[in-house]
């Protein structure tokens, strides 16, 4: 498992921008038209218990060069509810906010093709949800730490940020991003990485982050996900 200092957290729409671009172009032979493309982000606030979905369609061999395709109003859904639309000037975005326990089986419902809306193509995630609430309430900055994360290790093309937020705002946060794949369901912090830190009381939460991308026939989907664990008080000693 990489383990690197990380300052900045990616945003969902740089995230699904690179992986949009790097999914493998699937053949248009058995198509009259190139493939629809997908690219969904997802994100999930446990403290809040917010779930939020956006959605957005491309017909194209890939991003670049691409043009717009629209689904018929309603044909699209997150979940089994259908997604609000919006227009973007040449593109529509689909929007879905939920407030719900975080439910690990994901789904979109869409017709590839606008002039058969009911002829739907169904776009199944899973995501393993992760808590906070293993980080040790007193952190010391002079030894390694581990923690239970969650039911699974991480998977390529997950990570979990670690953030560390003083209470004292005028001290720096600190995040710590933690790379898959990994062989175990626990966290480890090296101690170059806590003393980063500084001492006194912080807030601490884990985000995981994680790409998903399937090519199907006539379809690419690109999906990049966030879950937020509930924040936990802890203390940072020398």
């Amino acid at each position: 498992m990489k383990l690197l200092l990380f300052y900045r957290i990616i945003p969902l729409a740089t995230l699904g921008l690179i992986w949009g671009c790097s999914a493998t172009e699937p053949s248009a032979a058995a198509n009259s038209e190139p493939p629809v493309i997908a690219k969904a982000e997802i994100r999930y606030l446990a403290d809040l218990r917010e779930l939020s979905a956006d959605l957005r369609f491309y017909r194209g061999d890939s991003l670049a060069g691409s043009t717009s395709y629209s689904p018929p109003e309603g044909s699209v859904a997150f979940l089994g509810s259908a997604m609000t639309e919006k227009s973007l000037g040449e593109f529509t975005r689909w929007r879905s906010r939920m407030r719900a326990d975080f439910p690990e089986k994901l789904r979109f419902t869409f017709p590839l093709n606008a002039d058969a809306p009911l002829e739907k193509t169904t776009v199944n995630l899973e995501f393993d949800k992760i808590v906070a609430d293993s980080i040790p309430t007193v952190i010391s900055k002079s030894q390694r730490q581990r923690f239970y994360a969650g039911r699974e290790p991480l998977k390529m093309g997950e990570s979990i940020v670690v953030f560390f937020e003083p209470t004292d705002r005028s001290a720096k946060a600190r995040r710590i991003i933690v790379a898959g794949p990994g062989k175990s369901n626990y966290i480890a912090l090296p101690t170059e990485a806590m003393t980063q830190l500084e001492a006194g009381p912080h807030s601490a939460y884990l985000v995981k982050q994680a790409i998903r991308r399937d090519t199907l026939d006539g379809l690419v989907s690109a999906v990049t996900f966030q879950y937020h664990t509930r924040p936990v008080d802890v203390s940072i000693v020398e």
